[in-house]
């Protein structure tokens, strides 16, 4: 008898068929409110991941490794006063959900807890990533009613975590225990689960850390490649041994109650290209990245990069800046087979929809079909 296991749905490119209004938006060319946006409160943060993305270039250097988001400032934070004005844009404009993420470590942003409390006031569904470090804080609380919450973590022991978050090993031990309470105390509908980045610091606990997390009661993990120059042949060493053990830890671990979810070889097939193969970006009116300095961007593989500035918030309102005739004109013009040589982790969202508009009909047989939680994180 085959053994029963989730659905791997959690990540599913078929959500935007979840909203054919947007799509058929799309179809006639029409700017519409987005129905998602990630939102990074804050640049601050206390850990030192050799491989992050958005580390300050001057602080530490560690943009040589990933090549990506080149004006980090890490001072910068939304301010109190403007993150309400965003919200209320939020809640006006019928936007569906959010995600606080980094930039830094959301949790540290001064105001978050009254944010939280505001996003599920205003009935929007809440999410976040987070490094989980200060997951048990008051500050914290309303995250137990999330949709979603995931823990960036990628280490089996305080030694590798401190060699690869470059921070005390003994905060490891405070992000498990954090992780095993959160479980046992949120919504029953509040997805939980962990993205474990692998480097090459890691390469050999991919099926150890997949146990690992089970045993402490989360959800799902997901296994993603380091991204950085020569990405093929960074990975190309390990790259068979890290497939070998995803292959065991799906084939032992997957049950009713935990998936383990293969980003790793994906992202090879198409995340990982560092060209696109058209002249579009629909997902940059889907979801939209509000940063930390006040700017709007089209994608969070774009945040804080010059040429991914949809424009700033700082003296007028999201909502002004999403309708003005400046945006549109960015919406119509922009060409991501020229601009995005980088990884992209809209690629397959895009051709799902570019695929749709090409046809020119919604395929309403397969949004009746499907069964994939939380639709509104596209």
């Amino acid at each position: 008898m085959e053994k029963e296991v989730l659905s791997s749905t959690v990540y599913s490119k078929e959500k935007i068929l979840h909203h054919p209004q947007k799509v058929q938006s799309l179809l006639e060319g029409r700017v519409t409110p987005p129905i998602y946006v990630r939102v990074k409160p804050t640049n601050v943060c206390n850990h030192g991941c050799f491989y992050c993305t958005y580390a300050d270039r001057k602080g530490n250097g560690n943009h040589s490794f990933s090549g990506i988001h080149e004006r980090t400032v890490i001072r910068d934070k939304i301010p109190e006063e403007k993150m309400e004005e965003i919200l209320k844009d939020f809640r006006d404009m019928g936007i569906k959900a959010v995600t606080y993420s980094g930039g830094g470590e959301p949790l540290l942003y001064p105001y978050i807890r009254q944010t939280l409390e505001r996003t599920l006031e205003y009935g929007i569904d809440l999410s976040m990533i987070t490094h989980g470090q200060f997951l048990m804080n008051p500050e914290a609380e309303p995250l137990k009613h999330a949709k979603w919450v995931r823990i960036s973590q990628d280490a089996i022991s305080e030694e590798e975590f401190s060699r690869i978050r470059r921070i005390n090993g003994k905060h490891f031990e405070t992000i498990k225990r954090n992780a095993e309470e959160f479980a046992k105390i949120k919504d029953k509908d509040c997805v939980f689960g962990i993205n474990f980045v692998v480097s090459e610091e890691n390469v050999g606990d991919v099926y150890e850390g997949a146990k690992m997390w089970k045993d402490i009661g989360v959800s799902y993990v997901r296994f993603s490649p380091v991204w950085g120059p020569n990405f093929e042949q960074y990975h190309a060493p390990h790259r068979d041994n890290v497939e070998e053990q995803l292959r065991r830890a799906k084939e032992d671990l997957n049950d009713t109650s935990f998936e383990v979810h293969d980003s790793f070889q994906t992202d090879f097939e198409l995340e990982g290209r560092s060209f696109r193969t058209y002249s579009w970006c629909p997902m940059m009116q889907v979801v939209p990245v509000i940063g930390a300095d006040q700017n709007v961007y089209f994608c969070h593989n774009k945040a804080y990069s010059t040429d991914g500035k949809m424009g700033s918030i700082k003296d007028q309102s999201f909502k002004k800046l999403w309708f003005s005739e400046e945006t549109t004109r960015i919406f119509r013009e922009f060409d991501p087979s020229k601009s995005c040589n980088h990884q992209c982790a809209n690629d397959r969202k895009n051709i799902k929809i570019i695929g749709i508009v090409e046809n020119g009909k919604i395929p309403l047989e397969k949004i009746m079909a499907s069964n994939i939680p939380h639709v509104n994180f596209i």
